[in-house]
């Protein structure tokens, strides 16, 4: 986000249905249909036609390259995660893989931190804004819980085509909120995911 736009990131990101596909696949965790693959497919493409006015004017150079890449990379490391969980799913608690997932990430962002310069410093830490931050604290852990549940309840290649409804949704919120504009890309969008979310989960 720091090299590229939110649209672009997103739309990236959106990748990781393709990526959770073809991972299962190599893995030989799910078999590798076409029905499958075209359904995720969709669902980028309908990502792609939800942001489409949000990607207009994306700056190029060495950054945009650094950000697409990082962008690619999130969306990898989500997609092997969704893969891999299933098994301790199914043997342990949610909510206590949850936490141990999250404290090992503590742990390394920790670490990340403490190289990262120049660092925030206690009187700014002590000025933010509390409430924001547990707002947004708790509502990621919430959804991360809610995530797991899914995975464990269902194929990571289907839990993570509700992807992308999350810019479908943030589009729609900052309409309702903010009075952002609505792009007609947005109603193309819709159609689409709900077109792949459709080919994937419909019963056999």
């Amino acid at each position: 986000m720091v090299h590229i736009s939110s649209g672009l990131a997103s739309l990236i990101f959106g990748t990781m249905p393709v990526q959770t596909v073809l991972i299962s696949a190599v893995l030989g965790r799910q078999a590798l249909t076409m029905r499958r693959l075209l359904g995720a497919a969709l669902t980028t493409f309908g990502v792609a036609a939800a942001l489409s006015d949000r990607l207009v004017g994306q700056a190029a150079g060495t950054d945009l390259w650094i950000g697409i890449a990082a962008a690619l990379a999130s969306g990898l490391v989500g997609a092997v995660c969704s893969v891999l969980y299933r098994p301790y799913l199914a043997r342990y608690p949610t909510v206590q893989l949850s936490g141990v997932a999250m404290a090992a990430s503590v742990l390394f962002l920790a670490v990340q931190a403490s190289v990262d310069a120049p660092p925030i410093g206690w009187e700014n830490l002590m000025a933010a804004p509390w409430g924001i931050v547990a707002f947004v604290g708790a509502s990621s852990g919430i959804g991360y819980i809610t995530w797991l549940y899914s995975l464990r309840e269902m194929a990571a290649t289907d839990v993570t085509l509700f992807l992308a409804l999350a810019p479908i949704t943030a589009c729609v919120l900052g309409y309702l909120l903010l009075s952002e504009p609505l792009g007609i890309g947005l109603f193309f969008g819709v159609a689409l995911v709900g077109a792949g979310m459709w080919l994937v989960l419909k019963i056999q």
